[in-house]
C-alpha cells in the first residue's frame, strides 16, 4: 500500500502541468496545486445513491422489473466475500451490482472493478455497467475499460454523470454538464485500475499477485473497492490458484469480493471461503446457492427457491445450406430470434 501510494503520488507530482519544474512552490501553494491536480484527474466523486432495484437497471420506478429469488437473497448481505452460484440467465450480474451499490452508497467502499475472463465479455459488461452507473451515481465519475486492446473500443473511457439531476444553463458552473471527450489521466494503461470504476479482464487484477512491474500499484488501485469476479469456474488450475490468492489479498486490502459462477465445485467454493480465514462446516448441495463469509465470522449459506423452468425443443436433421437459409429466413420473418452457428 505504501509503495503504491508513493509511486502514484510521484506520477502526479511529476506532471509539469500541475507542478512546473521551472520554479519551486511554497507549502501553501503546493497544497492548493495538489487539490487542483486531484480534481483534474477525477479522483473525487463517484459516490452512489441507494435506489430501488428497478431504478438501478432501468432508470425508472416500475413494478414490472422486480428482483428474482437469487437477487433478493443477496440484497441484505454485509460486506465480505460473497459467492453466488446460479444458472446462466438468472441475473447474477444484476445481483452483484445491486449489492455493490448498497455497500458503496453506505460508505463501506469507494469504487468497483468488474473482472471477466475475456476481452469480449469485458466489452459487453462495460456498456451495461455504464448504464447502471448513470442510473445510480450521486456525482460524476470515471469508468475505465481495462484490457490489452481496450483502446480499440470507441468509448473505453467514459465520463459519467447522474441522469436524474437538475442541470442549469450555465455549463461552466454545472458539475453535471456533459463535457467534451478528452484523453483522461486514467486512459493510460498504466493507470487503468486507479479509475474509480473499472471493467476488464481478470489478468489486470491478477498482476497484483505476481512480481511484475508496478504490481504494488495495482494493489493500491484495488484497495477499498468492491471487486466482482465473474465466471470463476472457467479458469484453469494455474489461474484458479492465483484467484484464490487474489481473494485473500483483496480482503486484506479492505475490499469486498463478489464471485459469480454457474458451475462451481464444492471443493473450489471451500477454498475460496477459506481465503477469509473461515472454514465451511457444511457443504450444502443446494442450487442456486449463495455463500457469505467475513473475517472472524461463520460461513453463511442461503438457498433461494428456484422454480423457473424453460422448455427447449430440439430437432436433428441433415439439411443442405439452401434449406437452412430458407428455414432461417422463414423463422426470422415470423419474429423469432435466429442464431446460425457454423464451425470449421
Amino acid at each position: 500500500m505504501l509503495a503504491g501510494l508513493i509511486t502514484v503520488s510521484d506520477w502526479i507530482g511529476s506532471n509539469a502541468a500541475f507542478f512546473p519544474a521551472s520554479h519551486g512552490l511554497s507549502p501553501q501553494e503546493s497544497k492548493l496545486r495538489a487539490n487542483q491536480a486531484i480534481a483534474a484527474i477525477g479522483w473525487p466523486g463517484g459516490v452512489l445513491r441507494l435506489t430501488s432495484f428497478a431504478k438501478a437497471f432501468t432508470g425508472k420506478e416500475t413494478e414490472s422489473f422486480r428482483p428474482n429469488a437469487v437477487q433478493s437473497a443477496c440484497a441484505s448481505l454485509p460486506p465480505g466475500l460473497v459467492i453466488i452460484e446460479a444458472p446462466m440467465g438468472s441475473g447474477k450480474t444484476e445481483a452483484a451490482l445491486h449489492l455493490a451499490q448498497q455497500w458503496i452508497s453506505q460508505g463501506h467502499h469507494r469504487g468497483l472493478y468488474f473482472a471477466l475472463p475475456t476481452q469480449v465479455t469485458s466489452n459487453r459488461i462495460h456498456l451495461r455497467i455504464g448504464e447502471f452507473l448513470r442510473n445510480t451515481l450521486e456525482e460524476s465519475a470515471r469508468l475505465r475499460l481495462a484490457h490489452g486492446h481496450a483502446w480499440l473500443e470507441e468509448d473505453y473511457h467514459m465520463e459519467l454523470h447522474p441522469t436524474s439531476r437538475q442541470t442549469n444553463e450555465d455549463e461552466d458552473s454545472n458539475p453535471y454538464a456533459q463535457v467534451r471527450e478528452a484523453r483522461s489521466w486514467f486512459s493510460s494503461a498504466k493507470h487503468a485500475l486507479l479509475a474509480p470504476y473499472g471493467v476488464g479482464t481478470i489478468d489486470q487484477a491478477l498482476q497484483a499477485m505476481v512480481a511484475v512491474k508496478h504490481f504494488f500499484v495495482r494493489r493500491f488501485a484495488l484497495a477499498g473497492k468492491v471487486v466482482i469476479l465473474d465466471e470463476v469456474h472457467s479458469y484453469d488450475i494455474y489461474t484458479g490458484t492465483l484467484v484464490g490468492a487474489l481473494v485473500g489479498e483483496l480482503l486484506n486490502l479492505g475490499c469486498s469480493v463478489i464471485i459469480l459462477s454457474a458451475t462451481l465445485t464444492a471443493a473450489r467454493r471451500r477454498e475460496l471461503l477459506e481465503a477469509t480465514g473461515c472454514k465451511e462446516t457444511e457443504s450444502p448441495a443446494a442450487y442456486p446457492l449463495i455463500s457469505h463469509a467475513a473475517s472472524n465470522s461463520q460461513v453463511q449459506h442461503l438457498a433461494p427457491e428456484w422454480n423457473l423452468e424453460k422448455r427447449i425443443r430440439l430437432r436433428a436433421g441433415n439439411l443442405g445450406e439452401a434449406e437452412v437459409t430458407e428455414e432461417l429466413v422463414r423463422r426470422a420473418e415470423a419474429g423469432q430470434h435466429v442464431l446460425w452457428i457454423r464451425n470449421t
